[in-house]
């Protein structure tokens, strides 16, 4: 099982490829190496809402982005998780109770509003998709290529249908 493994696996057609920090490459064939891949997405910590506070300003509240957000609101908002499993726009709006997920993003440190909406974007940019976790059963009958991958090693698995990478860890290895 390789579950959390360092670098980029890319799966395209029947080969898995690891490309390795730097650079090598590890071919992985589905007709003579894997046995099966398994993936699931967690969306426990999505985030499809955030609201962004920075340190206080001379009235003692707290900066806000709403004075430079061109929504004029006090949140930024991300639902392309949700499209991309072809829910329409209007759909997700008339249904926030199914859809929204509000999270804070909190720097005190931040005084310009302008920075605070940059760093809120960037922050619900991490939290607007699913973490995802895989499974990856290998069977490694070449020895150079069981010399490449070691118990613990971790490397990123590139999936084309969310288009995100999942985290995985080589959990063992069959030989």
């Amino acid at each position: 099982v390789v579950n959390n493994i360092d670098g980029v696996l890319i799966y395209e057609k029947n080969t898995i490829s690891i490309f390795r920090n730097h650079g090598s490459v590890l071919p992985i064939n589905s007709d003579t190496n894997i046995i099966s891949v398994n993936s699931n997405a967690d969306t426990g910590n999505l985030l499809t809402r955030v609201y962004g506070y920075g340190a206080n300003d001379s009235s003692g509240d707290p900066i806000t982005i709403t004075q430079v957000n061109p929504t004029g609101l006090p949140y930024v908002e991300n639902y392309s998780y949700f499209l991309s499993l072809g829910y329409e726009e209007n759909y997700i709006k008339n249904n926030p109770t199914i859809f929204v997920r509000e999270g804070r993003y909190e720097d005190n440190a931040i005084t310009s509003a302008q920075t605070l909406l940059t760093k809120t974007q960037e922050y619900l940019e991490r939290y607007c998709k699913p973490t995802l976790n895989c499974d990856l059963i290998l069977s490694l009958n070449n020895t150079s290529m069981a010399n490449n991958i070691k118990l613990n090693m971790y490397r990123n698995i590139f999936d084309d249908q969310t288009n995100s990478y999942i985290p995985c860890r080589v959990t063992s290895i069959t030989q």
